[in-house]
């Protein structure tokens, strides 16, 4: 679980096949001492101790995004000791990683995926020049 799951049809089948029975009880949510601690489990641990439960393999791979929120990642990108650190326009063109986090304001957002895919975007709200409509 975390901030981009990846997983196979065969995955995604159990999953899907299995979900009611997980929510109805089969993987507790609300109740368990992570649950607890934490709050109610979002969709990605959910997902996750579902799959567990079915027999889904999984494989830990966290060098699929470029994360200002993880220090390994932002020391990879010279930032280690930087925890407001957030992928700036040059590193979302160059990490190579199909996802960028926090990109919180649209400016971020835009501007990552501007220097991505080499295209300008409109976009209105916060941050924003353009006025919304």
């Amino acid at each position: 679980f975390g901030s981009l799951e990846v997983m196979s049809k065969t995955a995604a089948a159990i999953l899907f096949q299995n979900v009611e029975g997980c929510y109805n009880g089969g993987v507790d949510w609300k109740g368990s001492k992570i649950a607890q601690k934490y709050g109610w489990y979002g969709e990605d641990l959910f997902a996750q101790t579902c799959m567990d439960q079915h027999g889904v393999k999984k494989i830990w791979d966290f060098d699929l995004v470029t994360d200002g929120t993880c220090e390994a990642s932002r020391k990879d990108h010279g930032q280690k000791d930087n925890k407001k650190w957030v992928p700036d326009p040059e590193t979302c063109r160059t990490a190579g990683t199909p996802a960028y986090k926090p990109l919180k304001k649209s400016n971020q957002y835009f501007a990552c995926l501007a220097a991505i895919s080499q295209q300008q975007y409109k976009f209105c709200g916060p941050n924003s020049d353009e006025a919304c409509q």
